[in-house]
């Protein structure tokens, strides 16, 4: 046996991808590093690997079942992730492999009838709700979930209306390192703008919604957008509707429309059926517009890219405007102008 580790050549990564294939997996074009076993023909027999701290595409030919490969390409990748800073692990499987990466010490976060979440760390989701503010009282209780960057007036919008109708709500502002501004702040800029409503309940999303463990797409360019998979939307609405919501007792989630992101349009289109039909209403409102124009996280970064501040700070709370001035501020909107600076020299 011969095993073959990242940087593989690009017949090798085909090769990896035809493997895949025969077993009905894709290789995830946003892989960082991958492990190939390969017998003595030079014929791939297995083979995982890691995006972020996700282990993925771990597959294993049916003629070497038993020999202890799935074991050593999660060693391998777990040695590698570790290498790389990261302890706490995900990884995706078939449910019918449970019991093979349960004694590996991965311990099952939700399952769908094609595709189980398993994570190192047991009971996750659990100690996760422990360790959130909740509110303890009964009634309408709504759930806000968004990524905030920057948070502007349409999330706040869509806050205030869920606090008119409800007893609590819960915001959850998501927790993933991916956006320009990091999630430190997004959630800090959030709870200076609610402050004034007493039932509303500000937490970190972690890694269980709309994350790049739960749903990877949401995080892509909009080059990479092609085919939102139903699959990653039913696991991550699954986690939120089976556990979190459950356990809060969330009956009402709030939602804006998204006329333009094809991603977050098929996202809520398929939330809305799933969640009615388990019994979690859907509220959807209109996105919210100034001077004509849509108010958006991503037209206030094209503004502020343009340095057309003025309209810009028209569409965010105090709080966002204010903190754009100071020098963390500052950097940041030149981090968001190179962002934009790239994206139109890609263009081209």
């Amino acid at each position: 046996m011969m095993i073959k580790s990242s940087p593989l050549t690009e017949m090798e990564i085909r090769n990896v991808k035809g493997f895949l294939h025969e077993y009905l997996l894709l290789y995830d074009d946003n892989i960082e590093y991958t492990v190939m076993i390969e017998n003595d023909n030079d014929e791939i027999v297995a083979t995982g690997s890691l995006r972020d701290n996700v282990l993925e595409c771990i597959c294993v030919s049916e003629r070497y079942k038993n020999e202890g490969l799935s074991n050593k390409i999660v060693t391998m990748l777990t040695y590698e992730a570790i290498k790389r800073g990261r302890s706490r692990l995900f990884l995706y499987t078939k449910p019918v492999n449970y019991e093979i990466f349960m004694s590996m010490g991965y311990h099952e976060v939700i399952r769908t009838e094609s595709v189980l979440l398993m994570e190192n760390v047991c009971n996750g989701v659990g100690k996760y709700l422990s360790g959130i503010e909740r509110y303890g009282g009964e009634g309408i209780i709504g759930c806000v979930i968004c990524n905030c960057n920057p948070l502007t007036l349409g999330h706040l919008y869509l806050i205030k209306c869920a606090a008119e109708e409800c007893k609590a709500v819960y915001v959850f502002v998501l927790s993933e390192e991916k956006s320009i501004i990091d999630p430190e702040t997004r959630l800090m800029l959030v709870r200076e703008s609610v402050t004034g409503m007493h039932n509303v309940i500000v937490n970190p999303g972690g890694p269980y919604m709309i994350s790049s463990m739960t749903f990877p797409d949401y995080f892509l360019s909009e080059e990479q957008r092609k085919n939102v998979d139903d699959i990653q939307c039913e696991l991550d609405l699954k986690i939120f509707c089976c556990r979190i919501a459950r356990d809060l007792g969330i009956n009402v989630r709030y939602i804006g429309t998204e006329p333009y992101d094809i991603i977050t349009c098929k996202y809520n289109e398929y939330m809305i059926e799933y969640l009615n039909k388990h019994g979690i209403q859907v509220k959807e409102f209109s996105r919210m517009k100034i001077g004509g124009n849509a108010v958006s996280a991503s037209a206030v970064r094209t503004l502020i890219a343009r340095r057309e501040y003025d309209i810009a700070w028209s569409m965010v709370p105090e709080a966002v405007s204010h903190y754009f001035q100071t020098d963390e501020g500052r950097e940041m909107m030149e981090s968001i102008r190179k962002q934009y600076s790239e994206r139109q020299n890609n263009n081209e």
